[in-house]
């Protein structure tokens, strides 16, 4: 009998070990999964989607006509729609370079990757035009948490 209980312990022993031993992702793992992620977020709709919970966080601005109360001829919209989403994509920055000259102006992409966070931000200098895409590393899948996308 007490060889049976020996075995048994023992084995309960290794296999709860096995189970609480997670491997631990360095930032280094982080950098290549978001890599792997954001190559299938911008190419694959119905991924970029369901990578996505709405109503998302964050803004963006729609030209609306100047009047004496709008004088400045937009509108700000906080959080996004499901039915408003438009596919982002990554044309412009394939290899996630950091400067990119497009129509005579210099978009800067700065992409900062931390354990469980990313954040890329596209603008060009001194011009208004900014976007802001933050994402969220939970129950192992990457989320897109939060877009901005201004140009005022």
């Amino acid at each position: 009998m007490t060889k049976i209980k020996t075995t048994a312990f023992l084995f309960i022993f290794i296999f709860g070990l096995g189970c609480s031993t997670r491997q631990k992702l360095t930032k280094t793992d982080f950098k290549k999964d978001f890599a792997e992620f954001s190559k299938k977020f911008y190419s694959d709709s119905l991924f970029q989607i369901s990578s996505i919970n709405f109503p998302l966080k964050g803004s963006y601005n729609i030209a609306v006509p100047i009047t004496e109360k709008n004088a400045m001829g937009d509108s700000i919209i906080s959080d996004w729609k499901k039915k408003d989403w438009r596919m982002i994509t990554n044309n412009y920055f394939p290899d996630n370079e950091g400067k990119v000259v497009f129509d005579n102006s210099n978009y800067i992409r700065e992409i900062k990757i931390r354990t469980k966070s990313a954040v890329i931000r596209t603008y060009i200098q001194d011009s208004g035009f900014e976007v802001i895409e933050k994402y969220a590393f939970r129950k192992g899948k990457w989320y897109l948490v939060y877009f901005s996308s201004m140009n005022y």
